[in-house]
């Protein structure tokens, strides 16, 4: 038994979005293109698969809970952790502006207050930056708080705007804060298929510092 719980933090998979709608659960996915699978192939031999120490979660999105599978299936051991599905780590849900365009839902009044002050102001019917962070924050902590004593490791596939409001969440920061440094390359990309590290100490019951963060494939590199 460890003291220190270690997060694994995995966006999923690249998709494939050329009129740049803000999407929610169906999109486009690529998991079988050679460079993909190399990349997921060599991302399944460092994460922890041991059943009896590890737990492994992911989104209930296709594009997160498919890449969750492969991972296990590439891991290379027979006997692998349960796969559990969890709708609490979806992406930021973007209500009545889901399937607009970028510059369709900027030009909607129905969403001024949204594009005004995202972090206070959900689009209608969905989250705004503060609440997606909360409900990330929590989701983040409950499991902290009660995955059994024999768990290290923990690795959640799930999405960038998730993972990033868990980095948020951990370093006591916004998530409005945290997506304008990351435009400024000052935080982690959250790139797809990236891998970010949080540590929680149970003893001190806190989140520790510092957080690790290995790259995946930004859209530059999807060709």
């Amino acid at each position: 038994m460890s003291n220190i719980l270690t997060f694994h933090m995995i966006r999923h998979g690249p998709v494939s979005n050329p009129d740049k709608i803000w999407y929610g659960r169906n999109v486009e996915f690529d998991l079988a293109s050679p460079h993909i699978v190399a990349h997921f192939n060599g991302l399944a031999k460092i994460l922890p698969t041991q059943p009896e120490t590890t737990a492994w979660f992911a989104s209930e999105y296709p594009r997160a809970s498919k890449l969750a599978e492969f991972l296990l299936k590439a891991c290379g051991r027979d006997v692998v952790p349960e796969l559990m599905i969890d709708k609490d780590l979806i992406e930021q849900q973007y209500g009545e502006m889901e399937g607009a365009s970028g510059l369709t839902a900027k030009q909607d009044p129905r969403f001024s207050g949204y594009f005004g002050d995202m972090w206070n102001t959900p689009p209608p019917g969905g989250e705004s930056l503060k609440m997606l962070q909360e409900r990330a924050g929590n989701k983040l902590d409950h499991l902290a708080g009660h995955l059994p004593l024999a768990v290290s490791d923990t690795v959640l596939v799930a999405h960038g705007g998730f993972n990033m409001a868990c980095f948020a969440h951990v370093k006591n920061l916004r998530l409005i804060d945290v997506f304008h440094s990351k435009r400024q390359h000052a935080t982690p990309s959250f790139s797809y298929m990236s891998h970010l590290e949080l540590r929680f100490d149970r003893e001190a019951g806190r989140w520790l510092e510092p957080v690790e963060y290995r790259s995946g494939l930004a859209k530059h590199d999807l060709g």
